[in-house]
């Protein structure tokens, strides 16, 4: 069962806050097609120029590039371009970075939202076991020198500017590359699936081999990667706990922070190449067996053809299958019975006669049975432990095994029953072992104590 978090612990309180500043900045987008067109065009345009903005002519050269790309209306461009521009304003995507007047033709940029979005639009980042490595050991490098700073321990000052700034800024930069190429990997990922779909669609049997070099090329690029993190987090984990270890040695507060937010960042990158590893052996498995139980039986596409217009059309027509109601099958024929019917007589052991002599002899509880009411009696008391002891040796240990059965059961009915003093179980004999009952006499007239 996992723990629940409370509410008053830091990451809950770092949710919280981050979570109310954005209901509080009261901001929706409402980007369509061609919104999102007209952002990756202007930040295309501030990479391939020096001017770190631009103006508002270069704007609409930009939007007209867009139209001729959509093929729209010149006739309202100058006003769809106004449009788009303050419609990007508004949004605080597009920002005015002169401070001018009214009058003056302003200058723009895109803000950190707007660069963010446009990034992701116009150039996804694949991740590649190259491209991993690198990162990686550029994580591990900038640890090293994190971990030598923090062993040569010094003043606040050597702690925030050697220690926790590195963690936060370069390590934690480095990890959300990795990231934001994960998250392209899983864009990726989701065409490569959505292809696949549309190759089986239209072309079939056909499309086998194409659709099998897909899943070869996919599984083998997440293998590589699922091994590079594996084997590269480990090391990246030792040196952050040695930092760990140092700055909790110290008692600096703000760099245990920094180092707690990097190994969270850095179990993230694990756990997702393990998840994504995990989901698309599943997905390969499963489209190889459709493939091999569905496409390759039914080349034609017959039976599934059928069967989707069964399925689509079964509301307005519903089908069942009818089959002919068969009897059952009867054996024509009296079975024979083979089974020797003959009497088996067992033949009577020396254990049998033994059994037989001794029930025969049933007088010896008879005879006792008088002496014994006597002696408790006068003595208040039985032992049946005394009791067995008196008939050795003339009697066998079997003998007053039986014998002990029904004495048992005779005591109980005289008198009260009490718990004997020592050991419970008393040896009579070199086989028998017993469990001692001591019985005392019921008081005339009273009830039984206890």
């Amino acid at each position: 069962m996992q723990d629940v978090a409370d509410p008053a612990d830091p990451p809950s309180r770092d949710l919280t806050d981050r979570i109310a500043r954005a209901w509080a900045a009261d901001l929706s987008l409402q980007l369509d097609r061609e919104r999102l067109a007209f952002l990756s065009g202007i930040h295309a345009y501030l990479e391939l120029n020096l001017d770190p903005m631009l103006g508002e002519t270069e704007l609409r050269d930009v939007f007209s590039l867009l139209n001729d790309v959509m093929q729209g209306d010149h006739a309202s461009l100058a006003l769809r371009a106004t449009h788009a521009i303050d419609s990007l304003c508004r949004q605080h995507l597009l920002v005015r970075a002169d401070l001018g007047g009214i009058a003056a033709e302003g200058e723009f940029t895109l803000s950190p939202l707007g660069k963010t979005l446009a990034e992701w639009f116009g150039a996804q980042e694949g991740l590649t076991r190259e491209g991993l490595e690198v990162m990686l050991t550029r994580i591990r490098g900038d640890l090293a020198g994190v971990r030598a700073a923090a062993a040569a321990d010094g003043d606040d000052t050597h702690w925030r500017t050697r220690v926790a700034a590195p963690l936060k800024l370069t390590v934690a930069g480095l990890v959300e590359m990795i990231d934001r190429r994960q998250r392209d990997m899983d864009v990726q990922q989701q065409e490569t699936r959505e292809r696949i779909g549309r190759l089986l669609e239209a072309r079939w049997f056909d499309a086998i081999d194409q659709c099998e070099a897909l899943l070869r090329d996919t599984s083998a690029t997440l293998h590589e990667l699922h091994r590079t993190l594996m084997s590269e987090t480990e090391g990246v984990a030792n040196l952050l706990n040695e930092i760990f270890d140092a700055a909790d040695a110290a008692g600096r507060d703000e760099a245990l922070d920094a180092v707690n937010h990097v190994r969270t960042q850095i179990e993230r990158l694990a756990a997702w190449g393990d998840s994504r590893f995990q989901s698309w052996s599943a997905y390969y498995q499963n489209v190889h067996e459709f493939i091999r139980t569905v496409v390759r039986v039914d080349r034609r596409r017959a039976l599934r053809t059928r069967l989707r217009e069964g399925l689509q059309g079964f509301a307005a027509a519903p089908w069942y299958l009818r089959c002919a109601d068969q009897t059952a099958y009867r054996h024509l024929r009296e079975p024979e019975s083979r089974l020797d019917t003959r009497a088996v007589a067992r033949p009577v052991s020396e254990r049998d006669e033994g059994l037989c002599e001794h029930q025969a002899e049933t007088g010896l509880m008879e005879r006792l049975a008088d002496a014994w009411c006597r002696e408790l009696e006068e003595v208040g008391r039985l032992d049946l432990w005394e009791l067995l002891y008196r008939l050795l040796p003339s009697h066998s240990d079997d003998e007053l095994y039986r014998l002990a059965g029904e004495l048992v059961a005779w005591m109980v009915e005289q008198g009260e029953p009490r718990p004997a003093d020592g050991s419970a179980w008393r040896p009579l004999g070199p086989r028998l072992e017993l469990h001692d009952l001591i019985v005392e006499r019921t008081k005339p007239g009273g009830p039984i104590d206890g």
